[in-house]
């Protein structure tokens, strides 16, 4: 991952292009988002364009990713009634029960569009009366305080098969996703799944396909083979995006947490207001260089509210690529109290 290269991201737009820093524009949200290596497809020899080309990602190497794009929008509507667990929609749509589940084959997802509990996502346990769905709560936020006229999509979920889509992964290789309750540094993998033919097999050689990956969620592929693309696609997001990096074990402990911007342009660091405090550490990582077990490429230091390189300049304009997971280390001390902290929507909604 090298973050001084730009990201491509591709919009169908109604105006002009997305652009770092730029003010939301409307727009018909859908793009792309290269990942891995950005200068996959031009020639090794430039004198040779013909020649062999470079490779999204090399054999044997590992990448830190994070979702990007939202996966399909199935719903749009308004929001009638909420408890903590359930939510009702404007209008009659007379759904079938069940007809947005968390049937594991296909799973669907709600996201709120609200002043103030926007972005809140949950997963649809059911559905029933014809309007009103059941909701486990992902993301930080209260489903009870979404209010009657706030907007609510429903999505199909990101799952480990359909973010990668059609995409070549070669046999053998593995993702390795993290539990956000670990406490303590250098965590393990919590979960492994591995690439048999084209299906994701998990550690007792059962079916994995739907396993889902959600925004903001800290993962990676260990490629152990040449990967000539790799491409995600999808909608932009038209909600913020609330991260949770709340400290879960003792205050005088160090602690990593694992986690990834859902946004499909570079942001800079200092644009993401982390309530980060003196010696926390912001940890991310070369997707564009070969190499198993990497350790960081850049390590970021907050320092009196700023946040500094290895050289202690102020790193405030170092921009994040989108899609590649990063790594925030709680120094200790750092505050145990709920912190969360908002990446808003790079465009406006239509309208």
């Amino acid at each position: 991952m090298s973050l001084r290269k730009p990201a491509l991201l591709l919009l169908t737009a109604a105006m002009s292009p997305i652009a770092l820093g730029a003010e939301p524009i409307y727009t018909d949200p859908v793009g792309f988002v290269k990942l891995g290596n950005l200068d996959a497809g031009k020639p090794v020899n430039p004198s040779q364009p013909d020649g062999a080309k470079i490779s999204a990602v090399s054999g044997n190497t590992d990448l830190h990713l994070t979702v990007p794009l939202e996966a399909e929008l199935m719903f749009s509507g308004l929001v009638a009634t909420t408890t903590a667990t359930t939510l009702t929609v404007q209008g009659n749509p007379n759904w079938a029960d069940d007809l947005w589940s968390s049937d594991p084959e296909v799973p669907y997802c709600i996201v709120i569009e609200s002043e103030t509990q926007d972005g809140l996502r949950g997963l649809i346990i059911s559905t029933d009366a014809g309007n009103e769905l059941t909701v486990e709560v992902l993301a930080p936020g209260s489903l009870a305080d979404v209010e009657s006229g706030d907007g609510v999509k429903i999505r199909k979920c990101w799952t480990i098969s359909s973010f990668f889509g059609d995409t070549f992964i070669p046999e053998n290789s593995e993702i390795f996703l993290f539990d956000s309750s670990a406490t303590g540094i250098n965590h393990s993998a919590a979960q492994s799944y591995l690439r048999f033919g084209t299906d994701w097999l998990d550690e007792n050689f059962a079916l994995a396909n739907n396993v889902m990956l959600h925004p903001g969620d800290h993962f990676i592929l260990r490629a152990l083979g040449e990967i000539p693309t790799l491409t995600a696609f999808g909608d932009v997001q038209t909600t913020s995006q609330k991260i949770d990096v709340t400290k879960l074990g003792p205050l005088a402990n160090a602690e990593d947490i694992e986690f990834g911007l859902n946004s499909p342009i570079p942001l800079t660091v200092g644009s993401l207001n982390i309530p980060a405090e003196d010696n926390d550490e912001l940890f991310v990582y070369d997707n564009s260089t070969p190499n198993l077990n990497k350790s960081a490429s850049k390590s970021l230091l907050s320092f009196g509210g700023v946040w500094v390189d290895e050289n202690f300049s102020d790193a405030s304009t170092f921009a994040i690529l989108p899609g590649n997971g990063l790594i925030l280390r709680r120094a200790p001390g750092s505050k145990v109290t709920p912190q969360y902290f908002t990446v808003p929507s790079p465009i406006a909604p239509n309208p």
